[in-house]
C-alpha cells in the first residue's frame, strides 16, 4: 500500500516513466522531462532508481544532439520485467511469455479439460506455477476466457463455450501464486493486442473474432468498453435466423450456431457428406486452402452472408475507424465478398465508406494480449482504473 503524498507523486512517475521508455524504445533524461512535463531533477532521480533496479540502461551518447549538454540514450531493459498469457480453450490452454517490449520469450500449448471448471483451475495452477517458477522476472498472470467474465473480480459469471457458471479464477489462482493475476474475456484480450499493435494506434476499433465461439470487442483510447454486466460486444449471441439452430445459450439462430469454426465444419460434412476431421481454426484454414468445391464455396458464401448481417449494428452502434475480422476464412474471396456486400447493404453508405474493414488470421492475439494486459497493469498509476486497461500514450494527466 503506498502512502498518498510524495511517495505516491514519485510512483505515479516513475510508471509514467517506464510507459513513454517502453513505447519509445530510445530516449534521454531531457526527451522524457520535456514529454511528460516534469523537472529534470525529478526524471533524474527515478531514471537513477530504475537503473539500480535493473530495469533501465544507458547507451552512450546521442551522436544526433548537437544543442546544450550531450544527451545519454536511455532504453528499457526488455528482459528485466516478463509477462505471461493463457488462453483457455476446451481442451487446451495455449500460453505465452513476454518481455517488456511485448517480445516473445516462449510459447507453448498443454492439454487441459475446459469443461470442469475444478480440473481446469487445477492444471492453470499447476501451469502458472512452473511459469512463476522458471522466471524470476514475471510480474504476472494474464488469463484470457471465453464468456462473461468481471474484469475486476476475476469472476467468469457465465460462459456457454466451457459450461461455466460463476467461477473465480482470479480468487482460485490468487492465493497460490505470488504474482498479480488478471482474468478478463479472451477476445477482449486479443483487441488490446490489436489496437496496440504497431507504431500508430487506432482512435477506435472494432475486433470480431471467429473461432470455437463468435465474440467482439470494443476499445479506443479510453480502453475496452465492457458494458455494465460485461457482456458488451457479445455478438455471438445475436440472433440472425429466427428458425436457425439451437445455441448452446437456449436461444434460437444465433450468430455462433452460424459462422463459428464447428458451425462451418458442420455445414461442410453436411454439404461434403462425409465426416471431416477438424477441431481447430488452423485445420479448417489448411482445408479450406486446400479444397476446391462448389458446395464448399456455397457454404462460405452463406457464412459470409450471416456474418455481414451484424456488421451494420457494429457500424451504427459503436461508429469505430477499423473493425478487424479475425477468421480462418481470410483468405477465402468468396467469403470476403459475401460479408462485405451483405454489409453495405444495410449499412448507410456514408457510414460504410468511413470504416476499414480487414480481415486476418492471427491465432496468437488472445494470448499476446492477455500477457500485455499484465504489462498494462504493472504501469497503471495508483488509483487508476486497471481494468479499462487505458490507451496507454505518454500525454500528461
Amino acid at each position: 500500500m503506498v502512502s498518498k503524498g510524495p511517495s505516491l507523486l514519485r510512483l505515479t512517475n516513475k510508471k509514467r516513466i517506464l510507459r513513454f521508455l517502453r513505447e519509445h524504445s530510445v530516449s534521454s533524461r531531457q526527451d522524457i522531462a520535456k514529454a511528460l512535463k516534469l523537472s529534470k531533477n525529478t526524471v533524474s532521480l527515478i531514471v537513477e532508481q530504475l537503473i539500480r533496479e535493473g530495469k533501465v540502461r544507458e547507451m552512450g551518447l546521442d551522436e544526433t544532439s548537437h544543442v546544450g549538454r550531450p544527451r545519454i540514450k536511455l532504453s528499457i531493459v526488455s528482459e528485466s520485467m516478463t509477462a505471461v498469457g493463457i488462453w483457455v480453450k476446451k481442451r487446451e490452454a495455449q500460453y505465452q511469455v513476454i518481455d517488456y517490449s511485448s517480445r516473445a520469450m516462449e510459447k507453448g500449448c498443454v492439454e487441459i479439460d475446459g469443461e470442469d471448471p475444478e480440473k481446469c483451475l487445477e492444471q492453470l495452477q499447476q501451469l502458472s506455477l512452473h511459469l512463476q517458477s522458471k522466471y524470476e522476472t514475471l510480474l504476472g498472470i494474464g488469463i484470457g476466457i471465453p464468456g462473461l467474465v468481471d474484469p475486476y473480480q476475476g469472476i467468469v459469471h457465465y460462459s456457454s463455450h466451457l459450461g461455466w457458471e460463476q467461477v473465480p479464477v482470479k480468487a482460485r489462482l490468487q492465493g497460490a501464486l505470488r504474482v498479480p493475476v488478471r482474468v478478463l474475456n479472451n477476445v477482449k484480450a486479443a483487441s488490446l493486442f490489436h489496437f496496440h499493435l504497431g507504431k500508430k494506434r487506432n482512435s477506435s476499433l472494432f475486433y470480431l473474432r471467429m473461432d470455437e465461439g463468435v465474440g467482439g470487442s470494443f476499445i479506443d483510447q479510453n480502453g475496452i468498453f465492457f458494458g455494465s454486466s460485461w457482456t458488451a460486444g457479445e455478438i455471438g449471441h445475436l440472433s440472425v435466423e429466427d428458425h436457425g439452430p439451437l445455441c448452446r445459450c437456449g436461444k434460437k439462430g444465433c450468430l455462433e450456431t452460424l459462422v463459428s469454426v464447428p458451425a462451418i465444419v458442420r455445414k461442410l460434412e453436411e454439404d461434403l457428406r462425409q465426416p471431416l476431421n477438424i477441431r481447430r481454426a488452423d485445420e479448417l484454414r489448411t482445408f479450406v486452402a486446400e479444397t476446391a468445391d462448389a458446395s464448399m464455396a456455397k457454404v462460405l458464401r452463406e457464412t459470409g452472408h450471416y456474418l455481414g448481417q451484424i456488421i451494420p449494428s457494429i457500424i451504427h452502434f459503436f461508429d469505430p475507424e477499423r473493425i478487424i475480422i479475425d477468421t480462418p476464412l481470410d483468405q477465402v474471396q468468396e467469403f470476403r465478398q459475401a460479408v462485405l456486400e451483405s454489409a453495405s447493404r444495410r449499412t448507410l453508405k456514408h457510414s460504410f465508406d468511413q470504416v476499414e474493414i480487414r480481415f486476418l488470421f492471427d491465432p496468437q492475439s488472445a494470448v499476446a494480449g492477455a500477457a500485455q494486459a499484465i504489462i498494462f497493469q504493472h504501469e497503471s498509476y495508483p488509483g487508476e482504473d486497471e481494468t479499462q486497461v487505458k490507451n496507454q500514450g505518454s500525454s500528461d494527466r
